[in-house]
């Protein structure tokens, strides 16, 4: 993994086989868990961006994380790939769709309905220093626009970083190839 990289992680796993880790639609790691001892439906909760310790969490490398989805069936291909993308629509079997926008507080709220929320702890805060290419955002910072497009299923995201009304030439040249390659656009005449 690279630092400053946004990858989409993929867990599918039951307890009667293997755990197969997608990132970015690529099988990247492959487990039996079939000899795995304990249970999916304990009563302890998960950790993310940290692993339990004797007597805490341990700390570890920076996580910034987007969007967090926990689904009570495994994805298919498709929905693996759509997810890497940006696109997966999917509800079906849906326990827990953590968008952590909210921001501010403790609590990131659960958009599935099932009223599963996460708490902050160990220090975790929020950011909106950071963009991923999941969401679309625009962020003004002083006279420059950070702009992440989702782009058709078929491409990866498309980045514009507009320096300043100076460069209206070279972004038009930028956007123009992009409409070479069939890239979705937003705001484009």
């Amino acid at each position: 993994l690279s630092v400053g990289i946004w990858y989409a992680v993929v867990a599918n796993f039951d307890r009667d086989g293997n755990m197969v880790i997608y990132l970015d639609d690529s099988s990247y790691r492959t487990k039996s868990i079939a000899t795995v001892t304990g249970s999916i439906n304990s009563a302890s909760n998960p950790t993310i961006g940290s692993k339990p310790a004797a007597g805490g969490h341990a700390t570890g490398n920076t996580l910034i994380v987007d969007e967090l989805r926990v689904y009570k069936r495994l994805l298919t291909a498709a929905e693996i790939t759509a997810y890497s993308n940006g696109t997966l629509a999917a509800t079906d079997n849906l326990g827990a769709y953590l968008k952590f926008d909210d921001g501010s507080g403790d609590t990131a709220a659960d958009s599935s309905g099932n009223n599963h929320p996460a708490t902050k702890t160990a220090g975790a805060t929020w950011t909106t220093a950071v963009h991923s290419p999941l969401d679309e955002t625009i962020t003004w910072v002083a006279d420059k626009i950070f702009h992440t497009v989702v782009a058709p299923a078929s491409y990866r995201y498309w980045r514009m970083l507009i320096e300043s009304p100076a460069g209206t030439e070279t972004m038009k040249k930028i956007l123009l190839l992009n409409r070479a390659l069939g890239a979705f656009e937003k705001g484009v005449a």
